[in-house]
């Protein structure tokens, strides 16, 4: 995730040369990820371009002041939050319309999605947050 800067430049990687990088991450020190995701992707620039916002992917005021502070939106959104289902769901609620013309929303580790029988997965005992039964 953003945290470690690891899934940040995997992304800077597949993306190659982005205009910006801004990763969320829960609870974190936002410069130190910061400073370890740079020291990940070694970039010139990687300081100018690269953002992190400590936040609560949950927390709809956290994702309305995002929004409102980046009017422009995003060409790509790519969720490796917490993977609790209901958490993606609020997340691409707000997102989603901010996403640019052509832009995509991607979630990552949807597993969980199926899961609803109370098994802890990432910390969280999904009883009721699974979507349905896997195909």
């Amino acid at each position: 995730g953003a945290k470690d800067g690891k899934s940040l430049h995997s992304w800077w990687r597949y993306f190659s040369d982005p205009a910006a990088i801004h990763g969320i991450a829960y609870n974190v020190d936002a410069e130190k990820a910061k400073s370890n995701a740079c020291g990940f992707i070694k970039m010139m620039n990687c300081d100018s371009i690269m953002q992190i916002f400590s936040m609560d992917q949950s927390d709809t005021a956290a994702l309305a002041n995002l929004k409102k502070n980046n009017p422009e939106g995003w060409d790509i959104v790519i969720d490796d939050g917490s993977h609790y289902p209901r958490h993606q769901i609020i997340s691409f609620q707000a997102l989603w319309p901010s996403i640019r013309n052509g832009g995509m929303y991607v979630i990552e580790d949807i597993e969980s999605a199926w899961v609803d029988d109370g098994s802890p997965i990432y910390g969280y005992k999904i009883e009721d947050g699974g979507i349905g039964r896997p195909p």
